[in-house]
């Protein structure tokens, strides 16, 4: 369910900004949106929330951005060495515990930058050391009608493809975390520092 006459309010410390009820062209369809507040790297961000007679709270930093080691496109044989995966190697942070979140663009086939599957990780798991996996594109629409190919190219990139890639780092919040918001409301109000990079995709 979708509040739509909440009253909410985003700090940076220097100025606020009543945010107002947007329609995006994804699920779930509406979300509140600046209209001069912008992300920096550093700064302290402060959510009110103001409805049904209560105000909630949340307070989240934008961390400094961290990028993979390397990226390559492996293609599959079993699927004709035309689709496979984006492989990646990745080096977690030593200095503190992250969240991460992986997102994908295909340029002149998708329209936004979309949740790959898996894409969420805990950065506990990574604290100095050094993993390789793989990248499985996700899906903009789930309540699209698939044709048989998109049935075929189901989590493949396929040769030809120019990637996007976009994160919080490679990954994002899970749902495994604790609510940071204050007042009852469970939630996460969270900073993405995000980087970005660029795959094309040859055999």
């Amino acid at each position: 369910m979708i509040v739509r006459d909440a009253k909410v309010y985003v700090s940076d410390g220097i100025s606020t900004d009543t945010l107002t009820m947007t329609m995006i062209p994804y699920f779930p369809f509406f979300a509140y949106t600046s209209t001069h507040i912008r992300g920096e790297v550093g700064k302290i961000y402060n959510l009110t929330v103001i409805t049904g007679g209560q105000t909630y709270t949340a307070s989240t930093i934008i961390t400094l951005p961290e990028r993979l080691d390397t990226m390559y496109f492996k293609p599959e044989s079993t699927k004709g060495d035309s689709l496979g995966y984006i492989w990646s190697k990745y080096t977690g942070d030593q200095s503190n515990i992250k969240y991460y979140r992986g997102y994908s663009e295909r340029l002149h086939k998708d329209n936004r930058f979309i949740p790959l599957f898996g894409s969420m990780f805990d950065g506990q798991f990574l604290t100095g050391q050094t993993i390789a996996f793989y990248m499985s594109r996700g899906v903009d629409n789930w309540y699209a009608n698939f044709s048989d190919q998109d049935k075929a190219e189901f989590g493949y990139f396929k040769v030809g493809d120019t990637d996007l890639f976009s994160g919080n780092s490679p990954f994002g919040t899970p749902s495994t975390i604790p609510t940071n918001i204050k007042g009852g409301a469970l939630g996460i109000w969270g900073g993405f520092g995000s980087s970005y990079d660029t795959v094309i995709c040859k055999k």
